[in-house]
């Protein structure tokens, strides 16, 4: 049987969405067909093959090379996952895909030796690898998370408190703390005196978004305290909104750190049971106490937007 020339079929996966669970896989599916010179399948043949990643061009440098043992079936077919193999250049992992094109050259020994490498063609690699760019990316935010402790500037804001087991959200992968606006947004009413408002009563970490829509969606007071953060845009980021009590509470509690103006009152955007007035913390000598009190809907108290991340 004529080994010298080998027509190989190749395929490599694009349904990203199949292989990606809990974490960004570190290999990219691959599937060939083995024929001989007449076309016909390398039927049950044991075959080395090895893979190379190549930068910027189909000549360019290796930047990571590795070699796989296995088994044809009895059509011809294997598969293999680039970056399980042995490698034998370089790293898979520390493959920088978010720089240059890269390049798949194949090559394939049909002794198993890895001594006799015939070279199946090179090509350029599409999507696959970017999905690997893109874990290196959430690899990055999450050291980043690790990292940030309170008073640290992160996104448009100050980091002002983490989620704890207890808070809403903190099941969520993509809910990590609160921010809050590095300045005051100035001073308003809350809105809509003497009316009771539906589903902004919630004292709850994690409930000051949900209370903003809903006093947005039935009060149409201009220039209201809700509405001053809802419409505050920062840094890019434009999904700020009014704290709840609990969220104001756990602001006040990091106040000197984030530069809070601990000597004038805040809203937040817990409703009292009543039509006429806000939950409010107390504070006592600038340390929040916590008993709850409520300030009038139409008292001037000054705002300060937060947002979740």
């Amino acid at each position: 049987m004529d080994f010298a020339k080998i027509i190989l079929l190749l395929f490599l996966s694009q349904n990203i969405a199949s292989v990606i669970y809990a974490q960004v896989p570190q290999g990219i599916p691959y599937q060939a067909v083995a024929r001989n010179g007449q076309g016909q399948p390398l039927a049950s043949t044991n075959v080395k093959v090895r893979f190379s990643i190549l930068d910027s061009t189909a000549t360019g440098t290796a930047v990571y090379v590795e070699s796989h043992s296995t088994t044809t079936s009895a059509l011809g077919l294997f598969t293999a996952n680039v970056g399980m193999g042995a490698a034998s250049t370089g790293t898979f992992s520390s493959i920088n895909w978010g720089q240059n094109y890269k390049f798949l050259k194949v090559e394939l020994d049909t002794t198993a030796t890895g001594n006799s490498y015939i070279d199946l063609g090179t090509q350029q690699m599409m999507s696959v690898p970017y999905a690997l760019y893109a874990g290196k990316a959430l690899n990055s935010y999450n050291d980043t998370l690790s990292r940030l402790k309170i008073g640290d500037y992160y996104q448009g804001g100050i980091v002002f408190y983490f989620l704890q087991p207890n808070d809403l959200g903190f099941t969520s992968q993509y809910l990590h703390g609160l921010i809050v606006s590095p300045t005051d947004l100035g001073y308003a009413t809350w809105g809509c005196n003497n009316t009771t408002l539906n589903n902004c009563n919630s004292f709850d970490i994690g409930s000051g978004y949900q209370n903003s829509l809903a006093i947005l969606n039935q009060c149409y007071d201009s220039l209201i305290a809700a509405s001053l953060c809802i419409n505050y845009i920062h840094d890019g980021f434009d999904d700020w909104f009014l704290p709840s009590s609990g969220e104001l509470e756990k602001l006040f509690l990091n106040g000197y750190v984030i530069g809070l103006n601990m000597n004038t009152w805040y809203w937040s955007s817990t409703q009292t049971y009543g039509p006429s007035g806000s939950w409010q913390p107390y504070y006592a000598n600038m340390k929040c106490s916590c008993p709850y009190g409520y300030s009038e809907k139409f008292s001037l108290l000054n705002v300060r937007a937060i947002r979740s991340f």
